[in-house]
């Protein structure tokens, strides 16, 4: 217990801890431990270097030859060009030695190569301390929420203008906003701060739907596309080495059934039955290797049309319609992958329709979407949130009038989550609450 006590505070201190006599007395072994580690708490992957260079300083002579050993856990590409060019590039320690100045160089080369490639991968991952998560929505601005102070940003203009059946999706850390028949993709790239454009090959048969969510297994890429009312109506695979699409019949012949993702699974809990018409409990799973539906533990409560999403080993199923197929369903129920089992959690604050989940930390957030008020239609400019740890749904978090997703009440928004470097992040401009 004291061990790991001490290991998170050095963690959280290190700048602070690597400043202090028995940090300088540590053998390069230790140090190379303690740099490696993606937990340490940095305010920019530039403090490592210098941290390498201040033990090094301590007994020079006796510590050069150890240089390299620590030089290659220095991060690069999440260096700014201009210091790794100006300022390490020139550092006598790294010039005087083959291997750190090569790095240094292969450094600078891709990041130069990464503004002309869409798809280029990256070499190292960035440390925990140097990236925030944060909730992306696209409706008339591309915004982003930062729940550790709640503060809205304003991201980079995307190439196109923004449409109502505009989708985002994650692919590896990059956003992807996809138009509404899936042909046209723009891809934003938050460590170089810039959007990119290419196509897909067309979902076919979009008449009467939409694009609805995507999700992207590292092989191939799932989609559902949904009717005038968001509800889900087919499921779609997409094969990145053949470049097409083909349909997934959805299982037991259902139709608006709640689809959820993760990992290589797709779920579908729920929906219409064809041959009598009414709501079900029925939920599946599909493995998308093995490329079978396999009935998993039913639901709790008939319902279709119902929010879902992944988390945490476990699967968040909330609100929908009844067997009365007009009554709207504010109860939610979570289902346990490990265990097989269903447990209903607080139900909905509101009954929002056509509105976009997602899972972020512990909390589920409810964004978007309208509900009726007597005779109104409201398209409230706040997120409904749900504490996984306490099983409340907490305040509405207010969102900036300037995003304005009300033109599109009638329609899911665009939102995501995703991680974004702090140094991208703090180049945004924030955006106010009006009162």
């Amino acid at each position: 217990m004291l061990v790991d006590y001490t290991k998170d505070f050095i963690h959280a201190n290190f700048p602070a801890v690597a400043e202090c006599e028995e940090f300088f007395n540590l053998s390069s072994e230790e140090v190379e431990r303690w740099i490696s580690s993606d937990e340490i708490n940095v305010s920019a992957e530039e403090e490592v270097f210098e941290i390498i260079c201040r033990w090094i300083k301590q007994r020079k002579d006796e510590r050069k030859p150890k240089f390299s050993e620590l030089f290659r856990h220095v991060r690069l590409i999440y260096i700014s060009r201009d210091y790794l060019s100006k300022t390490i590039k020139k550092n006598s320690l790294v010039k005087n030695t083959r291997q750190c100045l090569a790095s240094v160089t292969s450094a600078i080369s891709w990041l130069d190569r990464a503004r002309e490639s869409l798809d280029l991968p990256s070499p190292q991952p960035i440390r925990k301390s140097l990236e925030k998560h944060v909730i992306v929505i696209a409706a008339r601005k591309i915004v982003c929420f930062l729940p550790d102070n709640g503060t809205w940003y304003k991201l980079p203009k995307s190439p196109s203008k923004p449409a109502k059946f505009d989708r985002l999706a994650l692919r590896g850390n990059k956003i992807e906003k996809l138009s509404s028949i899936c042909q046209v993709s723009e891809r934003y790239d938050a460590l170089l701060n810039r959007w990119t454009s290419s196509t897909f090959t067309r979902i076919p048969d979009f008449t009467e739907a939409w694009l609805d969510t995507v999700h992207d297994t590292g092989e191939d890429i799932y989609a559902t596309l949904c009717d005038g009312c968001g509800l889900v109506v087919s499921l779609w695979k997409y094969n990145q080495s053949s470049g097409s699409w083909r349909s997934i019949a959805l299982p037991y012949a259902r139709n608006f059934p709640c689809v959820a993702f993760k990992e290589k699974f797709v779920y579908a809990f729920g929906g219409v039955s064809e041959s009598d018409n009414e709501a079900t409990t029925h939920s599946a799973r599909l493995d998308t290797v093995e490329n079978n539906w396999k009935e998993i533990t039913a639901m709790q409560t008939a319902r279709y049309g119902a929010y879902g999403v992944a988390a945490h080993g476990k699967i968040f199923v909330l609100g929908g319609f009844t067997t009365n197929l007009e009554i709207r369903e504010p109860s939610c129920e979570v289902y346990n992958v490990e265990t097989n089992e269903w447990h209903f959690i607080a139900s909905l604050p509101c009954l929002r329709q056509l509105a976009q989940v997602l899972f972020h930390g512990t909390k589920l957030y409810l964004v978007g979407g309208d509900y009726y008020d007597l005779e109104h239609i409201h398209a409230p400019l706040s997120m409904d949130c749900y504490d996984t740890e306490t099983n409340e749904w907490t305040t509405k978090i207010a969102i900036p009038q300037a995003v304005d997703f009300r033109w599109d009440c009638f329609r899911r928004i665009a939102v995501c989550s995703v991680k974004i470097p702090k140094r991208t992040l703090n180049s945004f401009r924030t955006l106010k609450i009006e009162k």
